[in-house]
């Protein structure tokens, strides 16, 4: 028997991965545990454990390449999937990894992005925040329905109550166990309503945007909030504010680092150009693992203008970068960021952005 669950890397997913393997070793006897990120790291347990790998074997993966999940979808092999609220996987990142509010919404979409190509998986099991205020029971029961494991002895609630760490008098909803067993679980929405309203504010439009995915549906169209770009001159250093022109040729915005599941995407791009003067040149690319698109555009004197590029994502583990830069020497002017907006393109759409490969520049008002 193979038990597999691909999760977000969060409490939700370990309460998860905890319960269905002492459970199954609880009613089937001891079982291999496996955990992998790749292919590659996948084969390599699976060669050294050799003839004495047991029976049973609970697969568990929190950041998988594209090529690990599709192994396992194209055999038909059922899944189990945890995804926590996107807010919750990035403040639990910064509670207990040490992250940067920046650093835990990258990894916080990345593991997001991943899982949404379980979106339309028949053979998906899934668990979500809404499971928390439920009996761990109820939730084994139902998973276990789902995968075909027949449980052979006593009835679920019994079995529950002699788990480690799920034991007890009165049934435990799985928000009882990962409070008590998973390191820094807190009720959905706790640790976000204890960041600045700014922050949360960011937080909580990135969180409502991805939270489709959990639903299994697909992720449509998305805004990467301004806050999270870089400055370019200053590495590390989050924009604020407009970005002044003055200098040489040069990159000027960078960011934000986040990610897209894969497919074909048209993102949206405006900005404000004010005391351009002399004149000048802007240059903007997609970057992921390499250039997937850009345009250059000549710069007006003032004036809000949008753009258009349309590019295509593999491998949603590689982030997606914006970069910005001026291609002429500049003597005054300044240039400000005001909204990237993505959104997933069709099938007639994807197939002329790829043969054309065209970026398209418009002022804001037209």
């Amino acid at each position: 028997m193979l038990l597999s669950i691909f999760g977000t890397p969060s409490p939700l997913s370990y309460a998860m991965m905890n319960l269905l393997r002492s459970l199954v070793e609880l009613t089937h006897g001891p079982s291999d545990f496996m955990f992998a990120t790749s292919v590659a790291e996948l084969r390599e347990q699976w060669l050294a454990a050799g003839e004495s790998r047991p029976d049973h074997i609970l697969f568990f993966s929190d950041c998988a390449e594209s090529g690990l999940l599709e192994l396992f979808m194209r055999t038909n092999a059922p899944i189990v999937c945890c995804i926590d609220n996107l807010d919750d996987v990035a403040c639990h990142a910064r509670e207990t990894r040490g992250m940067s509010l920046a650093e835990s919404l990258r990894f916080a979409t990345q593991t997001t992005a991943i899982l949404s190509r379980l979106a339309g998986y028949g053979l998906c099991f899934r668990v979500t925040a809404e499971h928390y205020g439920k009996t761990v029971s109820s939730i084994l029961a139902d998973a276990l329905s789902f995968l075909g494991v027949e449980m052979e002895f006593e009835p679920i609630e019994g079995l529950c109550a002699s788990l480690p760490g799920a034991g007890g008098g009165a049934p435990l909803t799985l928000l009882d166990y990962a409070s008590k067993n998973i390191q820094g679980a807190r009720a959905p929405g706790a640790l976000v309503g204890l960041l600045p309203p700014s922050e949360r504010g960011d937080l909580l439009t990135l969180a409502r945007d991805y939270g489709v995915i959990a639903q299994g549906e697909p992720l449509r169209k998305t805004v990467w909030p301004i806050a999270f770009f870089l400055d370019w001159k200053h590495p590390g250093t989050l924009l604020r504010g407009p970005i002044e022109l003055l200098g040489p040729a040069r990159f000027i915005v960078c960011g934000p680092y986040f990610h897209l599941p894969a497919g074909w995407w048209r993102v949206t791009t405006t900005i404000e150009v004010a005391e351009n003067i002399s004149g000048n040149r802007l240059g903007v690319d997609v970057f992921s693992h390499d250039i997937l698109t850009g345009i250059e555009a000549d710069l007006p004197i003032d004036g809000v203008f949008e753009f258009d590029m349309a590019f295509e994502v593999t491998e949603p583990r590689r982030p997606v970068e914006l970069r910005f830069q001026i291609l002429e020497g500049a003597i005054e002017g300044r240039l400000a960021l005001h909204e990237v907006r993505f959104e997933a393109m069709d099938g007639t759409s994807a197939a002329y952005a790829g043969g054309e490969r065209e970026a398209q520049g418009r002022s804001a008002a037209a």
